[in-house]
């Protein structure tokens, strides 16, 4: 942890560092633009587009939602890796209640 007194120098140094850094990375100091880049234009973490598969949630047992999901993969309805990322929740969510009963 640290020392508050080292945090408050920090801060008050801080718009000169800021400054600083800038000045740096519009004189072509690469590390000083790759500093600025990450705080100004972070890049985005990859994700899936959202799934619906119909009738997922009619389905009451866990083997009936997997059994639902790898339908829908076979039909081309939904993506196999994000398929394969359900099916693995299911599974998860079984273990998780199978643990959950022996734990009673």
């Amino acid at each position: 942890m640290m020392p508050p007194e080292m945090r408050q120098r920090l801060v008050d140094a801080s718009p000169d560092i800021i400054d600083q850094i800038i000045t740096s990375a519009k004189n072509g100091d690469m590390a000083a633009c790759r500093l600025v880049l990450e705080r100004l234009a972070p890049v985005s973490k990859a994700s899936a587009a959202p799934v619906h598969i119909n009738g997922l949630e009619a389905f009451e047992t866990l083997s009936e939602k997997a059994s639902c999901i790898l339908n829908s993969i076979a039909r081309g309805e939904c993506p196999a890796d994000v398929g394969a990322t359900l099916i693995q929740s299911v599974g998860a969510v079984a273990y998780s209640g199978d643990r959950d009963r022996s734990f009673r």
